[in-house]
C-alpha cells in the first residue's frame, strides 16, 4: 500500500517528457519552452547575456585554455563530427562562397606586416626546423623541380621586374661585410667565401668602366664583384639572371667589361643561375667555375655542368 502512494504522489514534468520533477515545480529546467521559438529580440538578449558573461572573452581564462589544448589531437570522430556540422552550415557556407576566390588578389600591407612579425616572434623546435630542411632538400634534390623553380623566378623578374633585396654580408673568413644589392649577388658572395684559399681579397662596386648608351651618350658600367686571387689572373665577376644575359644594355656593358679585363689582364665572368643555385659551386674550386663562365668577346659561354667545360677538363 506504502508503495502505491509514494508512486501516486509523484509529480512528472508538465511538457510530457515523463521526467520526475519536484512537487514544487512544473517542469524541469528549460523544459517550459520546449517546442517554442525565441523572438529575434530575445536571441539578441541572450547573445549580449553570452558576451558579457561567457569566461572564454576572459583574456586570463582564454590564457587557459589555450595552454589546456596546446598540443592535444582531437579524435577521429570529433573531427569528423565538427568537419560535418561546418559542411552543413548554411552561415558557414554563405562565407566560403564570399571568400572562395581570393587567386590574383592583393593582401595589404599592413597584413603582410602583421604576417611577419608573427612570423618572426614565434620559436620554431629544433625537430620543426629539421623537418623543414630535410623537405627543402628533398625536393630540390629533384632536378625537375629546381629547373622549374628557376623558371618561375625568371617569369617573375620579366612581369614585375628584378626585386632587389640589398644589404651587408658578413664574410667570415675575411674578417669583414660586402655590400650586396640582390638576392643574387648575395649567392655569388656565399659561394666566394668558401674559396678564401684561392682568394686574395674580395671587392663590391670597386671599378667603373665607361661605356657607349643605345642613344650615343656615355654612361658608366659599374660590375658587381671583382677577386684578386692569389695565383693566376684576377677576376671581374658580373652577376645576372639568365632572362637579362641577352639584354640590349647588359650586352653593351658586357663588351665594355670585356675590352677593360682584356687591356688590364683580367678575367671577365657572368654568373646566373648556372653557377648560384648549383649545389656543386660550393665544392668546385673557384678556377673550374671561372673556365665555365668565362665570357669571350663573341659573348660565348658556358653552364658549370655543360659538356663543353668537361671536354675542355679532358683536355
Amino acid at each position: 500500500m506504502k508503495s502505491k502512494m509514494i508512486s501516486e504522489n509523484i509529480k512528472y514534468c508538465e511538457c510530457g517528457c515523463g521526467t520526475p520533477i519536484k512537487p514544487a515545480n512544473r517542469f524541469v529546467s528549460g523544459h517550459n519552452r520546449r517546442g517554442t521559438k525565441n523572438t529575434p529580440e530575445h536571441n539578441l538578449a541572450i547573445s549580449q547575456y553570452n558576451k558579457l558573461h561567457n569566461p572564454a572573452t576572459n583574456k586570463e581564462t582564454a590564457v587557459k585554455i589555450s595552454k589546456a589544448l596546446t598540443g592535444k589531437k582531437q579524435s577521429l570522430e570529433t573531427r569528423l563530427k565538427r568537419s560535418k556540422s561546418l559542411t552543413n552550415n548554411p552561415k558557414v557556407i554563405a562565407s566560403r562562397i564570399g571568400n572562395q576566390n581570393r587567386k590574383g588578389t592583393t593582401t595589404s600591407s599592413k597584413a603582410r606586416k602583421n604576417m611577419s612579425n608573427s612570423a618572426k616572434n614565434k620559436a620554431f623546435s629544433d625537430s620543426h626546423k629539421e623537418a623543414i630542411s630535410n623537405g627543402l632538400i628533398k625536393y630540390f634534390s629533384v632536378i625537375e623541380n629546381r629547373i622549374k623553380r628557376v623558371k618561375e623566378i625568371s617569369n617573375r623578374i620579366q612581369l614585375k621586374g628584378y626585386q632587389y633585396k640589398n644589404g651587408y654580408l658578413k664574410m667570415s673568413n675575411f674578417n669583414r661585410k660586402l655590400f650586396y644589392r640582390s638576392s643574387y649577388e648575395k649567392l655569388a658572395l656565399i659561394i666566394l667565401d668558401t674559396k678564401y684559399n684561392e682568394i686574395k681579397d674580395i671587392f663590391t662596386e670597386c671599378i667603373h668602366i665607361p661605356y657607349k648608351n643605345a642613344d650615343g651618350s656615355t654612361r658608366v658600367y659599374t660590375p658587381d664583384i671583382f677577386v684578386k686571387m692569389n695565383k693566376g689572373k684576377d677576376i671581374l665577376i658580373e652577376v645576372k639572371p639568365n632572362c637579362f644575359v641577352n639584354n640590349s644594355d647588359v650586352v653593351r656593358k658586357t663588351e665594355a667589361g670585356i675590352f677593360w679585363a682584356k687591356q688590364n689582364n683580367v678575367t671577365f665572368c657572368i654568373w646566373t643561375e648556372d653557377i648560384l643555385h648549383n649545389s656543386s659551386s660550393t665544392t668546385t674550386c673557384l678556377q673550374e667555375i671561372v673556365n665555365a663562365t668565362v665570357v669571350y668577346p663573341r659573348g660565348r659561354r658556358y653552364s658549370l655542368n655543360s659538356m663543353e667545360t668537361l671536354r675542355r677538363e679532358q683536355k
